[in-house]
């Protein structure tokens, strides 16, 4: 028999061994449990690398076509440019020649930088006769019933509301006189002002208002002054300090003796200052 001593040590050492069986077990549980969240961390921070360069390439593939957009753009800016700039000059030089292509679109450009209400109707009609440099105008008026006839607003305190004035007949009819008047003028100066390569050398301007005829119901044209002037003679009028309406028989103009009643006026056939 087996002495109960030599049993006794036989079982410590078999206890002893499954407890470090156990523990060995337990401790290759750990390692590979931290081997695995190691490799998931791992798979994760590759994860993010890939997406970050993805990232990276479509947003470096964005830029590329942002700034091959850009650079077009630019590109045509610029071919805009240098055709812009050589119309420009080759519309200098035509002027300089005084061609009558260029001295017109020249006064087109002078026309479209005159500021005027946006319902007028404005630029004239013009053409430009390069034999006689004579610039004539067709020149219109806005309708006298288009234009606003409030004197003044005056807020009522004990009502809470603001009140107008009408104009009487005759402050109407004195101010679309004087805007017949100083149009016209304007107009002329504005021309003169310009041209600078002395092409214009006289001026023949007919003022007119499109309207309803009153007897017939039909769209008329009804002339309100009209008037052929040489630069010259313009010229030596100090603007500053002229009454328009004295300014225009001084140039002998022809004018409505009521612009506001649409009073016509007599044309004699080919105004012309030559």
């Amino acid at each position: 028999m087996i002495p109960w001593q030599f049993r006794a040590e036989m079982a410590h050492q078999a206890a002893v061994a499954e407890k470090n069986r156990q523990r060995a077990q337990a401790a290759a549980g750990r390692e590979q449990a931290r081997r695995q969240r190691e490799a998931e961390r791992l798979q994760r921070g590759l994860e993010r690398v890939r997406r970050r360069e993805s990232a990276i390439e479509a947003r470096q593939s964005r830029l590329a076509a942002d700034r091959a957009r850009y650079d077009e753009e630019c590109a045509q800016r610029q071919r805009e440019v240098e055709t812009s700039n050589a119309d420009l000059d080759a519309l200098i030089r035509d002027l300089e020649r005084g061609t009558p292509e260029a001295v017109e679109e020249y006064l087109g450009i002078v026309f479209g930088n005159s500021v005027y209400p946006a319902e007028w109707p404005w630029p004239p009609a013009y053409t430009y006769d390069a034999d006689t440099q004579e610039l004539s105008i067709q020149l219109q008026f806005p309708v006298p019933s288009d234009l606003p006839t409030v004197r003044a607003y005056k807020y009522v305190r004990t009502e809470d509301q603001i009140t107008t004035a009408t104009q009487t007949q005759k402050e109407q009819k004195d101010r679309y006189a004087a805007l017949v008047n100083n149009m016209t003028l304007r107009t002329l100066h504005e021309v003169w002002e310009a041209d600078r390569g002395h092409k214009v050398t006289s001026i023949s301007l007919v003022g007119s208002v499109a309207h309803i005829a009153p007897a017939t119901g039909k769209d008329t044209i009804t002339a309100l002054v009209a008037v052929a002037v040489d630069r010259a003679t313009f010229e030596d009028i100090d603007l500053r300090r002229v009454a328009p309406v004295e300014t225009l028989r001084h140039l002998g103009a022809v004018v409505s003796k009521n612009p506001h009643a649409l009073t016509p006026i007599k044309l004699a056939p080919g105004i012309q200052a030559h």
